[in-house]
């Protein structure tokens, strides 16, 4: 099918930025980047043919959609060979409990639509996921970072899935975590627990901002498990799920998470969102259901809790 035209007065303009004007006013949710690969592999066409996306306008070309299928709704395809890499912990009636490895995104965020991530594993083991939430997100409850590993509730119905969003959005879920940190302070000891709260607050980048507040915003209660050296190995509880919420809490408790490349002792100036670092979701708890994945690889076993 046909679609929008260019408009004339825009001639001069770069034909990616040009078009994702023209498909953000028309209310397509898309960026430059995301038009300038569609623009790349042919699935939008301008004036007819294929173009490159630095080429400058003439205005009047017409936009092509057909065969263009924007990133919101593309399908996401099942990853069969991501399987072996996804423990299934927990079989409820209409839900699982995944453990995600480290490294591998929750939802995709790269393109095309087979890219990896925990809900193309989760489609190769049940491919009625996809229809239990939106295209991209399908059954997946909730999610963790990239880099973080451990224990995701994907639900296999509609119906599952709205019960476990109700129950996570009334802090009615709580969670726990394991961490490796660095002891910024020889003063922390096994035993001890801490508790940080404060408002977290995005930023448009990477990183977010944490304001230490006694009186309100998420709350993190800390419990340092052991200790070995200048590292530490904690658990982290809470009700809440604020953006980065356990890595940034850690990070002003003085108990970064050592390998974190954002809020780490030496933070990546470019991080790659991918880096697995010493994060995992241990544990969820709800109506007296408890779901729980097994320690990862860097806990030491004659410390695990």
């Amino acid at each position: 099918m046909s679609g929008p035209t260019l408009p004339g007065d825009w001639a001069g303009q770069r034909l990616d930025r040009a078009v994702a004007r023209l498909l953000r006013a028309q209310g397509w949710n898309l960026s430059v980047r995301q038009v300038r690969r569609a623009l790349r592999a042919g699935h939008l066409t301008v004036g007819g043919r294929s173009r490159a996306p630095g080429e400058r306008i003439r205005g009047g070309e017409a936009v092509d959609l057909e065969g263009f299928v924007p990133p919101a709704v593309a399908p996401v395809a099942p990853r069969p060979d991501l399987v072996p890499a996804v423990a299934i912990v927990h079989t409820g009636p209409d839900w699982w409990a995944l453990s995600k490895p480290a490294g591998l995104p929750t939802l995709p965020r790269t393109e095309p639509p087979d890219g990896p991530s925990l809900l193309s594993a989760a489609l190769a083991l049940d491919p009625a996921v996809a229809e239990a939430g939106p295209p991209r997100e399908g059954g997946v409850v909730h999610r963790l970072d990239n880099g973080a590993s451990g224990v995701v509730v994907v639900a296999r119905t509609p119906q599952a899935r709205a019960r476990w969003r109700r129950a996570f959005a009334a802090r009615e879920v709580h969670k726990t975590y394991l961490a490796r940190v660095i002891r910024s302070s020889p003063g922390f000891e096994p035993g001890q627990r801490l508790a940080i709260r404060g408002p977290i607050e995005t930023t448009g980048g990477p990183r977010v901002r944490f304001h230490c507040n006694e009186s309100e915003g998420p709350t993190s209660e800390i419990w340092i498990l052991w200790v070995r050296g200048p590292q530490a190995g904690v658990r982290v509880a809470t009700d809440s799920g604020a953006r980065h919420q356990v890595r940034v809490h850690l990070a002003a408790a003085e108990l970064p998470i050592h390998d974190d490349p954002l809020y780490g002792p030496k933070p990546f100036e470019k991080p790659d969102p991918h880096t697995p670092f010493a994060l995992h979701a241990e544990s969820l708890r709800w109506n007296q259901q408890v779901v729980q994945a097994p320690p990862p690889s860097w806990w030491p076993d004659d410390d695990a809790p």
